[in-house]
């Protein structure tokens, strides 16, 4: 499962989508690298060890933008210019995300698990 469906994002932050492309792309490196179906439950791994953090922040930014749309955000409330001042400190944390790096993260973890025994 990615996206909306491994994730369980409110539609408040219109990310769904992106969760899947990312998670799509880390497991695609991942899996280009196994070389024995042995290896796969470790890519699993060392995919949920690197993407869990990244998508569980996008669900709970996305549950934050629910609670500013709703004007229920405490110190926010129904103030406008604080709901557009929280909603881009905080859009970066989506939008600013590097693959890459991700994927080599995800790549380097893996290449640790297949040292290790067991």
């Amino acid at each position: 499962m990615i996206g909306d469906a491994a994730h369980a994002i409110t539609p408040f932050a219109g990310n769904g989508a992106s969760q899947a492309f990312e998670d799509v792309a880390t497991m695609l490196a991942l899996l280009k690298e196994v070389t024995n179906v042995s290896q796969i439950p470790k890519a699993f791994q060392a995919f949920d060890a690197i993407r869990r953090s990244r998508s569980q922040q996008v669900v709970k930014l996305s549950r934050m933008f629910g609670r500013l749309y709703a004007f229920m955000d405490e110190g926010v409330g129904d103030d406008l210019n604080k709901i557009r001042q929280k909603r881009g400190e905080t859009a970066a944390i989506m939008n600013d995300a590097d693959l890459q790096e991700q994927n080599e993260e995800a790549l380097s973890y893996f290449k640790g698990l297949l040292s290790t025994k067991g």
